[in-house]
Order: structure tokens, then sequence, then C-alpha cells
């Protein structure tokens, strides 16, 4: 499983923004997280990264994607991280969670992803996700 973090505060804005967001967005995002821990939101689209979506538009941050294109763009901009203790309003990509290709082999890169809500004091990362299953 890849539980590979990145830190999302330096997503460019979709409106063209050449410059990274400010830092508060990762703190925003974690907020929206953690309210949504608590609410179902609607949803554009009724998977992960429609979730995901979701919290980024909440949050002031207009990113549309899949989670392929999610790690496609951090990736290529250097923003993943693999730090033992993620930060609240980090994404986490993982890897084998079902038969993406349909081949009979949970195999498949890319997955699944998630938001991190919150880490307790204890180390416990709180995580925001959406299953189909």
């Amino acid at each position: 499983m890849r539980s590979l973090f990145l830190a999302l505060l330096a997503l460019p804005a979709v409106a063209g923004a050449a410059e990274p967001l400010a830092p508060h967005y990762g703190a925003s995002i974690a907020t929206v997280a953690q309210q949504f821990l608590h609410r179902v939101p609607s949803l554009q689209r009724d998977d992960c990264s429609g979730l995901i979506e979701r919290v980024l538009s909440d949050a002031g941050v207009p990113k549309r994607g899949t989670t392929a294109s999610y790690w496609a763009t951090t990736s290529a901009l250097g923003w993943v991280h693999r730090e033992p203790v993620p930060s609240p309003g980090d994404l986490v990509f993982f890897d084998r969670t079902y038969d993406k290709d349909r081949d009979g082999k949970a195999d498949d890169e890319l997955t699944h992803i998630a938001v991190v809500a919150r880490v307790e004091a204890d180390g416990t990362v709180v995580m925001l996700h959406r299953g189909s299953s």
C-alpha cells in the first residue's frame, strides 16, 4: 500500500495562478475534512476523488481531478513527501485497494485517495475518504 503524503498547500488554483497557495490552505483543508467526518457532503462524483474535490472546493482551493491526476500534478512539482507523520490537510495516496483494471488481481497503483483531517496526540492519523464498497 502506498502511503505517501504530500503537502497540498502548494497546489496552484485552477484559475491558472503560477504562484503556490498560502500556507493557511492546509489548515482550511483540514477544517473542512473534520467537518465532513460528522456529515456526508453532496458530491459531483460519488467516489474518493469526488470527495477530495469537494473538500478542496469548500476550503477555497478549486482543484478538480482524479486520484491519478492529483498524483501526477503533485509528483511532477516535487510536492510529495514521505514524512513518518503527515500534516493535517495532506493528501494520502493508496495502491492496490481494488482491481482497477479488472484483470483479476488487486495490483493496480493509485487506486484511492484520502485527506488527513487531524493527527491525534498519540500519533493516530484520522483520514477522511470515500469508499465505494
